[in-house]
Protein backbone atom coordinates (compact mmCIF):
# COMPACT_ATOMS: atom_id res chain seq x y z
CA UNK A 1 0.00 0.00 0.00
CA UNK A 2 1.34 3.68 -0.69
CA UNK A 3 1.12 5.96 2.12
CA UNK A 4 1.52 9.89 2.24
CA UNK A 5 2.28 11.72 5.27
CA UNK A 6 0.11 15.10 3.89
CA UNK A 7 2.37 16.99 6.69
CA UNK A 8 5.28 16.38 4.19
CA UNK A 9 3.17 16.01 0.62
CA UNK A 10 3.99 18.13 -2.08
CA UNK A 11 1.46 16.72 -5.31
CA UNK A 12 2.86 17.84 -8.91
CA UNK A 13 0.62 18.55 -11.64
CA UNK A 14 1.41 18.78 -15.23
CA UNK A 15 0.83 22.52 -16.15
CA UNK A 16 0.33 21.87 -19.13
CA UNK A 17 -2.92 19.44 -18.83
CA UNK A 18 -4.38 21.41 -15.76
CA UNK A 19 -4.06 24.92 -18.06
CA UNK A 20 -5.73 22.73 -20.47
CA UNK A 21 -8.77 21.18 -18.25
CA UNK A 22 -8.87 25.06 -16.90
CA UNK A 23 -9.30 26.03 -20.33
CA UNK A 24 -12.22 23.62 -21.25
CA UNK A 25 -14.53 24.66 -18.18
CA UNK A 26 -14.73 21.55 -16.93
CA UNK A 27 -15.19 20.61 -13.23
CA UNK A 28 -12.33 18.01 -12.32
CA UNK A 29 -10.66 15.96 -9.74
CA UNK A 30 -6.90 15.31 -8.72
CA UNK A 31 -5.66 12.50 -7.02
CA UNK A 32 -2.85 12.29 -4.54
CA UNK A 33 -0.61 11.34 -7.44
CA UNK A 34 -1.61 14.62 -9.28
CA UNK A 35 -3.23 12.91 -11.83
CA UNK A 36 -6.32 14.87 -13.16
CA UNK A 37 -9.92 13.58 -14.03
CA UNK A 38 -12.52 16.23 -15.72
CA UNK A 39 -15.92 15.47 -15.41
CA UNK A 40 -16.23 13.46 -12.20
CA UNK A 41 -14.25 10.56 -13.98
CA UNK A 42 -12.05 9.87 -11.38
CA UNK A 43 -12.49 5.91 -9.94
CA UNK A 44 -13.80 5.23 -6.45
CA UNK A 45 -10.29 3.32 -5.63
CA UNK A 46 -8.11 6.90 -6.12
CA UNK A 47 -7.84 9.43 -2.81
CA UNK A 48 -8.84 12.66 -4.16
CA UNK A 49 -6.69 15.88 -2.95
CA UNK A 50 -8.61 18.06 -4.97
CA UNK A 51 -11.88 18.86 -6.40
CA UNK A 52 -13.40 21.28 -8.32
CA UNK A 53 -17.06 21.47 -8.31
CA UNK A 54 -18.30 24.34 -10.79
CA UNK A 55 -16.98 25.17 -13.96
CA UNK A 56 -13.43 27.61 -13.36
CA UNK A 57 -13.07 30.87 -14.99
CA UNK A 58 -10.87 30.83 -17.81
CA UNK A 59 -10.83 34.39 -18.60
CA UNK A 60 -7.69 35.77 -16.53
CA UNK A 61 -4.73 35.81 -18.81
CA UNK A 62 -2.20 35.66 -16.27
CA UNK A 63 -1.61 32.02 -15.41
CA UNK A 64 -0.47 32.46 -12.05
CA UNK A 65 -3.63 34.50 -11.75
CA UNK A 66 -5.83 31.81 -13.32
CA UNK A 67 -3.96 29.08 -10.99
CA UNK A 68 -4.52 31.01 -7.54
CA UNK A 69 -8.12 31.71 -8.47
CA UNK A 70 -8.80 28.14 -9.05
CA UNK A 71 -6.68 26.69 -6.15
CA UNK A 72 -6.80 29.79 -3.11
CA UNK A 73 -4.86 30.03 -0.35
CA UNK A 74 -5.35 26.83 1.03
CA UNK A 75 -3.76 24.63 -1.16
CA UNK A 76 -0.44 27.01 -1.68
CA UNK A 77 0.34 26.77 -5.51
CA UNK A 78 3.38 26.95 -6.75
CA UNK A 79 4.51 27.41 -10.41
CA UNK A 80 7.97 25.55 -10.51
CA UNK A 81 8.74 25.09 -14.52
CA UNK A 82 6.56 22.56 -16.46
CA UNK A 83 4.66 21.81 -13.36
CA UNK A 84 2.25 23.22 -10.33
CA UNK A 85 3.19 22.23 -7.07
CA UNK A 86 0.36 22.02 -4.73
CA UNK A 87 0.52 21.43 -0.86
CA UNK A 88 -2.35 20.68 0.38
CA UNK A 89 -1.51 20.44 4.22
CA UNK A 90 -4.04 23.18 4.91
CA UNK A 91 -6.67 21.57 3.28
CA UNK A 92 -6.88 18.05 5.48
CA UNK A 93 -10.22 18.67 6.44
CA UNK A 94 -11.79 18.85 3.51
CA UNK A 95 -9.74 16.21 1.80
CA UNK A 96 -11.07 14.04 4.58
CA UNK A 97 -14.71 14.85 3.36
CA UNK A 98 -13.90 14.51 -0.46
CA UNK A 99 -13.32 10.84 0.26
CA UNK A 100 -15.78 9.96 3.09
CA UNK A 101 -17.59 8.10 0.46
CA UNK A 102 -14.85 6.17 -0.80
CA UNK A 103 -12.15 5.12 2.31
CA UNK A 104 -12.37 2.07 3.28
CA UNK A 105 -12.09 3.16 6.46
CA UNK A 106 -10.97 6.30 9.00
CA UNK A 107 -8.55 5.72 11.79
CA UNK A 108 -7.47 7.90 14.59
CA UNK A 109 -5.37 7.79 17.78
CA UNK A 110 -8.27 8.13 20.02
CA UNK A 111 -10.94 5.64 18.30
CA UNK A 112 -9.00 4.18 16.31
CA UNK A 113 -10.76 2.32 13.59
CA UNK A 114 -14.34 1.96 14.37
CA UNK A 115 -15.58 0.41 11.32
CA UNK A 116 -15.33 -0.53 7.53
CA UNK A 117 -17.08 1.45 5.41
CA UNK A 118 -17.31 -1.79 2.89
CA UNK A 119 -20.48 -4.31 4.20
CA UNK A 120 -19.09 -6.91 2.97
CA UNK A 121 -15.44 -6.00 4.97
CA UNK A 122 -17.26 -4.95 8.28
CA UNK A 123 -19.36 -8.49 8.00
CA UNK A 124 -15.91 -10.26 8.17
CA UNK A 125 -14.28 -7.70 10.57
CA UNK A 126 -17.68 -8.17 12.95
CA UNK A 127 -17.32 -11.79 13.50
CA UNK A 128 -13.69 -11.30 13.30
CA UNK A 129 -14.17 -9.22 16.63
CA UNK A 130 -15.91 -11.92 18.42
CA UNK A 131 -13.11 -14.38 17.95
CA UNK A 132 -10.39 -11.24 19.26
CA UNK A 133 -9.09 -10.71 16.67
CA UNK A 134 -10.08 -6.49 16.25
CA UNK A 135 -10.35 -3.80 13.86
CA UNK A 136 -6.80 -3.22 13.89
CA UNK A 137 -5.56 -6.14 13.56
CA UNK A 138 -7.17 -6.26 10.77
CA UNK A 139 -6.32 -2.82 9.46
CA UNK A 140 -2.68 -3.61 9.86
CA UNK A 141 -2.91 -6.44 7.62
CA UNK A 142 -4.81 -4.37 4.97
CA UNK A 143 -1.89 -2.30 5.32
CA UNK A 144 1.07 -4.12 4.73
CA UNK A 145 -0.51 -6.74 2.26
CA UNK A 146 -3.16 -5.05 0.09
CA UNK A 147 -2.84 -2.80 -2.65
CA UNK A 148 -4.76 0.83 -2.38
CA UNK A 149 -3.59 4.21 -0.77
CA UNK A 150 -3.23 5.14 2.86
CA UNK A 151 -3.19 9.33 3.42
CA UNK A 152 -2.56 10.50 7.26
CA UNK A 153 -1.66 13.32 9.27
CA UNK A 154 0.79 12.39 11.66
CA UNK A 155 3.42 15.42 13.49
CA UNK A 156 4.33 12.89 16.24
CA UNK A 157 1.74 14.30 18.55
CA UNK A 158 -1.40 13.81 16.81
CA UNK A 159 -2.40 10.98 13.86
CA UNK A 160 -5.32 10.49 12.15
CA UNK A 161 -5.92 8.81 8.44
CA UNK A 162 -7.59 6.87 6.29
CA UNK A 163 -7.03 4.17 3.36
CA UNK A 164 -8.30 3.41 0.09
CA UNK A 165 -8.65 0.12 -1.49
CA UNK A 166 -7.44 -0.53 -4.92
CA UNK A 167 -9.54 -3.74 -4.95
CA UNK A 168 -11.92 -4.29 -2.32
CA UNK A 169 -12.16 -7.75 -3.39
CA UNK A 170 -8.28 -8.20 -2.96
CA UNK A 171 -8.97 -6.95 0.80
CA UNK A 172 -12.21 -9.01 1.48
CA UNK A 173 -10.08 -12.37 0.51
CA UNK A 174 -7.17 -11.23 2.00
CA UNK A 175 -8.21 -10.60 5.17
CA UNK A 176 -10.61 -14.09 5.17
CA UNK A 177 -7.60 -16.06 4.97
CA UNK A 178 -5.18 -13.90 7.31
CA UNK A 179 -8.38 -14.27 10.14
CA UNK A 180 -8.93 -17.89 9.10
CA UNK A 181 -4.85 -18.63 9.30
CA UNK A 182 -4.31 -16.89 12.79
CA UNK A 183 -7.63 -18.54 14.13
CA UNK A 184 -6.28 -22.42 13.28
CA UNK A 185 -3.09 -21.21 14.68
CA UNK A 186 -4.51 -19.90 17.91
CA UNK A 187 -6.33 -23.40 18.62
CA UNK A 188 -4.19 -24.94 17.55
CA UNK A 189 -1.16 -23.88 19.97
CA UNK A 190 -4.22 -23.45 22.48
CA UNK A 191 -4.63 -20.03 23.04
CA UNK A 192 -8.20 -19.95 23.14
CA UNK A 193 -10.33 -22.68 24.12
CA UNK A 194 -12.96 -24.03 22.30
CA UNK A 195 -14.85 -25.27 25.06
CA UNK A 196 -15.48 -21.82 26.81
CA UNK A 197 -17.22 -20.57 23.50
CA UNK A 198 -20.38 -18.53 23.39
CA UNK A 199 -23.16 -19.17 20.90
CA UNK A 200 -21.54 -15.78 19.14
CA UNK A 201 -18.31 -17.48 18.86
CA UNK A 202 -19.37 -20.49 17.58
CA UNK A 203 -21.27 -18.73 14.69
CA UNK A 204 -18.35 -16.74 13.93
CA UNK A 205 -16.28 -19.72 14.09
CA UNK A 206 -18.19 -21.59 11.81
CA UNK A 207 -18.22 -18.26 9.71
CA UNK A 208 -14.75 -18.80 9.07
CA UNK A 209 -15.50 -22.35 8.33
CA UNK A 210 -13.53 -23.84 11.11
CA UNK A 211 -16.50 -25.87 13.11
CA UNK A 212 -15.75 -27.36 16.35
CA UNK A 213 -14.92 -31.02 15.64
Amino acid sequence: MKEYNIKNLKVEVDLAKLLNTLNSKSCFDIDVDGNIYPNKSIAKNKAIIFSSNEQTDSSLLDINSKIKNVFGQEYKPKIVGNTCILTPLASWMKILDLNKNTMLYFDHQSDGIEIFEDSSVEDIGWQAVALDINYRDIGNYIEKHCQGTMLFYDNDMHFNGFVVAEDIEEVKDKIFKFIRATLKDNINNKRIDLDDFDSDQMEALEFFGLNKE
